[in-house]
């Protein structure tokens, strides 16, 4: 295990921004879904199923 394998089990939050590097559904999509944590990241342009997320929540990470 390594990056956010080593990091998602231990974030402790309501939602959790990141870019579209982490759009990986079984990896950090779904353990932090299954946790009732918010997920703020937007889909990769060839993903075969687009979702949704709030886009003015991830405009305000910055």
């Amino acid at each position: 295990m390594d990056g956010a394998d080593v990091l998602l089990p231990m974030v402790e939050a309501e939602a959790v921004l990141a870019d579209k590097a982490y759009d990986a559904q079984e990896r950090v999509i779904e353990p932090l879904t299954e946790r009732g944590i918010e997920v703020v990241i937007p889909p990769k342009r060839n993903r075969k199923e687009l979702r949704n997320y709030d886009e003015i929540l991830y405009q305000a990470r910055l």
